[in-house]
């Protein structure tokens, strides 16, 4: 990532994913550099095979960080649980993305999201806080 670009990553192009496994054996995989999120944002994108991002950003004092994600085409937000903070931790192959973040009472609880259900708390066990971490490419 260049200084001042933005957030940026890679990308497979979609010429390259269409190739046929022989084909693209034969030749490398090409890429394209998408600025996906303006300058100063920080955060680690993820990226699934099919290529969609899902990233957190920090977006000024007091602490407010929200995440995003993007389809190949846009860049979307992903909302939150009504508190001044989201996190990104995972990203599966089906585009579902697990994190936490914080409620407007201040609990922070696991979450799940994606395109087409949105952002889902998934509580806590101890009623507490929770924190998602990883999920799996099935659907459950």
């Amino acid at each position: 990532m260049l200084a001042g670009a933005g957030l940026s990553c890679w990308v497979p192009h979609a010429a390259a994913q269409a190739a046929s496994t022989a084909a693209a054996s034969a030749a490398p995989a090409r890429y394209r550099v998408v600025n996906i999120y303006p300058p100063a944002s920080g955060g680690v994108p993820l990226i699934n095979a099919g290529g969609d991002v899902a990233f957190s950003v920090f977006d000024g004092y007091p602490q407010v960080e929200s995440a995003w994600f993007f389809d190949g085409s846009r860049t979307r937000p992903m909302g939150g649980l009504g508190g001044p903070e989201t996190r990104v931790s995972a990203i599966n192959d089906k585009g579902q993305v697990t994190g936490y973040a914080a409620t407007a009472d201040q609990r922070v609880f696991a979450y799940r999201w994606s395109p087409a259900t949105g952002m889902q708390s998934l509580g806590a066990l101890d009623g507490v806080s929770s924190l998602g971490l990883g999920i799996k490419n099935l659907s459950r």
